[in-house]
């Protein structure tokens, strides 16, 4: 462990209710200069090691590259990212539903800044490799005032997902500006139209987060105030889409996270799928609802349901009706092939991996954890067999 605890820390979780600090051995240069106030993992390549962003201040947001060893790189300036000048929230949504997740990090937004700065938000849209194009003035989405907390969700059900954030300064031209709402056009630009939605929170916006709080299938909103009171927003949009609202049970897995964290679900309806990334949506000193949620448009059935776990178990399900809640629970350990029994399939699939754990597709036969799918893992797949 480094002398310096100051700053920014990564803990890993030794499984015993105790915990390591690994900062030191994480990061080459211990994060040292980033001023953190919302760091999120998100798994960004589908490597199945999830990737660390965070918005930080005094333009230090940092896009961390997991090396699947216990090690990041910094790939900040590689990826096209950090440009922001002052990031505070920050969420993670597959905006123009083209399967790859991009990066929105609220900012101070100023009317007149000092030449050669980045004012605003930043909407930094994945091309794919660790890459983004910056887009915020394009997607009309910068001026979020100064931006606190923030959402990605789609509001309406229209398969598209939405941007919602709020903010707060007590001072200048910031004082009682509105909360934003940023619709999706669905062509790469968003409008605001927070004022005719009935989103008219003033106050000083920290954190704001999303559920389904009369459980009617379109996401809520909730809002936390500095030194005030907190603000529900009931979702009354009418038309609204179908919907699907996916919760993750893995309470028979111990090698999965609770409630499925870390998870990719996609659902594919005629020649669309969508993307959802299910880590509660961090936004700014508060998470969401553990649920994944779609908005689906006009259709009647999911054609395919799928969820890659985060040890690369994949479950599938068809012909899943929309409009419902529904559950789905994880493979049990030695179920590599997540079809609901331990058999030949799953032990073809373990030899097929034999070896040192190299690569993300050994990772779920590699039951006991230890870095190697030998014969320890073969007689705990034979003991569960059936």
């Amino acid at each position: 462990m480094g002398e310096n605890l100051a700053g920014n820390r990564l803990y890993r979780n030794d499984g015993d209710g105790t915990f390591t600090d690994v900062t030191d051995d994480a990061f080459a240069d211990g994060l040292v200069g980033v001023w953190g106030f919302q760091p999120a993992f998100v798994d960004m390549d589908g490597d199945l090691y999830p990737e660390l962003l965070i918005a930080a201040d005094f333009e230090s947001s940092r896009y961390f590259v997991n090396n699947r060893d216990g090690t990041f790189t910094d790939q900040t300036g590689p990826s096209g990212t950090g440009l922001d000048d002052n990031g505070m929230g920050q969420t993670v949504g597959d905006f123009d539903n083209n399967g790859l997740f991009d990066w929105y990090v609220t900012s101070v937004h100023l009317e007149n800044p000092p030449k050669g700065h980045n004012i605003g938000n930043m909407l930094y849209m994945s091309l794919g490799n660790h890459t983004y194009q910056e887009m915020s003035v394009k997607a009309s989405v910068n001026d979020g005032g100064w931006g606190w907390g923030t959402v990605a969700v789609d509001l309406d059900n229209d398969a598209w997902v939405d941007i919602v954030e709020v903010n707060g300064r007590p001072a200048g031209q910031w004082l009682n500006e509105r909360g934003k709402l940023f619709y999706n056009n669905r062509n790469g630009t968003f409008d605001e139209i927070a004022e005719a939605a009935g989103f008219d929170h003033l106050d000083e916006g920290r954190t704001i987060v999303t559920l389904d709080a009369d459980n009617d299938g379109d996401q809520d909103l909730v809002v936390f105030t500095n030194n005030g009171p907190l603000h529900y927003y009931e979702n009354q949009t009418q038309p609204s889409g179908a919907w699907l609202r996916i919760t993750l049970d893995t309470a028979n897995n111990p090698l999965l996270a609770p409630n499925g964290f870390g998870s990719h679900v996609t659902a594919t309806v005629g020649k669309n799928t969508y993307h959802r990334y299910l880590n509660a949506s961090p936004s700014y000193l508060g998470t969401s609802e553990w649920v994944v949620h779609f908005g689906l448009g006009e259709t009647d059935i999911v054609h395919e349901l799928r969820i890659v776990w985060s040890r690369g178990y994949v479950s599938i399900l068809n012909d899943v009706p929309v409009n419902q809640n529904i559950q789905i629970q994880a493979p049990r350990l030695a179920d590599l092939s997540a079809d609901g029994m331990v058999g030949r399939s799953d032990l073809q699939m373990m030899l097929d991996r034999w070896g040192t754990v190299t690569n993300s597709s050994q990772l779920v036969a590699d039951i006991n954890n230890d870095g190697t799918v030998g014969a320890a893992d073969l007689l705990m797949l034979l003991a569960d067999w059936g």
